[in-house]
């Protein structure tokens, strides 16, 4: 197992464990030290890491933690399928998808990598490759994905330049840290954790000035954005088009998530920075291959009717599904389970879903779900054996009590989620 691979699932298992203790149960004891090595141990070990499976996201996080992937709509799945199934001729390869992407957003270049990851270090790279980067101490997080922006800014060849503390960033640490080796300034709102209400950070509007003022490019770094901000009304995200219309000269962006698209990261942009970019020496290396092209082809066509997006693509679709849809739904799945021998209580209750784990103020979304108290052993054993099943179904355990939150879970998943929590509970 190569070293890069290691870590990779050690990070995997301590990011894991995070999530559970911050989502699944308030109540949960952390694992001692041979605990840790043993979780560590059958993640390194366990061959069914590396092979992916069906899941219900009832959990109450809509984008779920790094393990899990949103379905794509309909549309890119066939697309997909139709690049991959046969021989196809990929007329203009990944330049028409790219000029559809830079025309919905208003830049004059766009590019397509494999992953976010790869993206950030191909601007980077192509921008700052033995220079210096500026970025605020606060926003040197880890994404969604478990790609630390450290660890990507080493991998362009470029050093950090931390500005500011970690509660506090003012435009004057902006101006202190960028120097004539300054290649680029960064900015990069978390999306893996909350900032609370004393952590201060410099607006983008100030971070436009400073760049211009000393002629260094701005690089925003979105790991969460949105690509049409009517379709995530009430959700606080940056938008691509606008964060390119406040000043930043290149927005590198992930793929997923809010944008509806496959894993894939954007590279969207203006004027010299992105020519460096397309011109790099290994521009090659990072873009996306056919089936991904296919698949954001397809979506893309679907942002073109505004009226119907929000309903095509299920990332979408699942942040604005009604609240009374939702209550309806719960109180349809717990008619069909009162009665069980195998439940001491059952009802619908209203509860409150996040888009990420890092459950942001402004992330907050109104939602209903199904509590159940198990009659027979106790709940978190019932949480674990629907994790184990096929599809694996991730839901939240408070005093002894699971709760499956409707918001992250698509209409034609009801029927799966009953069948899984009766066989649960015969088990």
């Amino acid at each position: 197992m190569r070293p890069s691979t290691v870590v990779s699932r050690v990070r995997a298992a301590l990011g894991d464990l995070r999530d559970e203790a911050r989502t699944v149960t308030v109540e949960r004891r952390l694992p001692d030290f041979v605990g840790l090595a043993e979780r560590v141990s059958r993640r390194l070990t366990s061959a069914a890491n590396d092979s992916p499976s069906s899941a219900i996201n009832a959990g109450g996080t809509v984008l779920g933690d790094r393990s899990l992937s949103l379905p794509l709509a309909d549309d890119a799945v066939v697309a997909m399928a139709a690049a991959v199934s046969e021989f196809t001729w990929h007329a203009g390869g990944a330049d028409t998808v790219e000029s559809e992407l830079a025309r919905f957003t208003s830049a004059s270049r766009a590019r397509l990598a494999q992953s976010f990851g790869g993206a950030a270090v191909w601007a980077l790279r192509a921008l700052a490759q033995g220079r210096e980067v500026v970025l605020a101490r606060n926003q040197a997080f880890e994404t969604r994905r478990g790609e630390r922006l450290s660890d990507l800014i080493v991998q362009a060849g470029a050093r950090l330049v931390e500005a500011g503390a970690v509660n506090s960033v003012s435009e004057k640490d902006y101006a202190r840290a960028i120097t004539d080796r300054t290649a680029a300034v960064l900015w990069a709102p978390p999306s893996s954790y909350a900032m609370s209400a004393a952590g201060r950070g410099a607006p983008l509007a100030a971070l436009v000035e400073a760049a211009q003022a000393t002629s260094v490019p701005l690089v925003a770094l979105l790991d969460l954005a949105a690509l049409d901000l009517a379709a995530v009304s009430g959700i606080d995200v940056p938008s691509v088009g606008a964060t390119l219309a406040a000043g930043a000269d290149v927005v590198v962006v992930s793929g997923d998530g809010l944008l509806g698209g496959p894993r894939s990261g954007w590279i969207v942009g203006r004027g010299e920075p992105m020519a460096m970019i397309a011109a790099d020496a290994l521009a090659g290396v990072f873009p996306a291959d056919a089936p991904t092209c296919a698949a954001w082809s397809a979506t893309l066509r679907l942002f073109r009717e505004p009226m119907t997006t929000a309903q095509a693509i299920p990332a979408l679709r699942l942040l604005n599904t009604p609240i009374e849809n939702l209550r309806l739904r719960a109180e349809r799945l717990v008619d069909q389970l009162r009665g069980h021998s195998g439940v001491e209580s059952v009802q619908p209750v209203a509860t409150t879903a996040y888009l990420t784990a890092a459950q942001a103020p402004g992330h907050r979304l109104a939602s209903w779900g199904v509590s159940i108290r198990p009659g027979r052993g106790t709940a978190a054993t019932l949480a674990t054996r629907l994790f184990k099943a096929t599809p694996r179904v991730v839901c939240r355990t408070c005093d002894e009590t699971l709760i499956f939150d409707l918001r992250g879970v698509l209409p034609r998943q009801d029927q799966p989620l009953l069948a899984a929590i009766l066989a649960a509970l015969d088990a």
